[in-house]
């Protein structure tokens, strides 16, 4: 049986339904630090930091990688507490590491 939408992010009620499990997620830039703060220079010199107005960075390129892997160990251990509670055999379970691993098979 095949659904013909996939409009509820392939969970239906906490249970996946076998289609990809799709979300969104949205990220609030974090603010410039007002607070003065030590650091050094290039030169490994002691300098104070002091932030001027607003200066949010873009955390996009950091945000993918990280969502990538939260959503990762977030199934695995979904599948780790399944096996715990004896709801799933290790027996029943085939899992080919080469796809788990590489996050290249991800459909984006």
């Amino acid at each position: 049986m095949v659904n013909k939408t996939n409009n509820n992010g392939g969970i239906i009620g906490g249970i996946t339904n076998g289609e990809n499990i799709v979300f969104s997620v949205a990220f609030k830039p974090p603010a410039t630090i007002l607070m003065d703060q030590e650091t050094i220079n290039l030169k490994g010199e002691d300098v104070t930091l002091k932030a001027k107005g607003r200066h949010d960075p873009c955390v996009v390129p950091r945000a993918v990688p990280i969502v990538e892997a939260m959503a990762s160990l977030c199934l695995v251990d979904l599948l780790y507490s399944q096996i715990s509670k004896k709801n799933i055999l290790l027996s029943d379970i085939q899992i080919n590491h080469e796809i788990l691993l590489n996050h290249n098979n991800l459909k984006y």
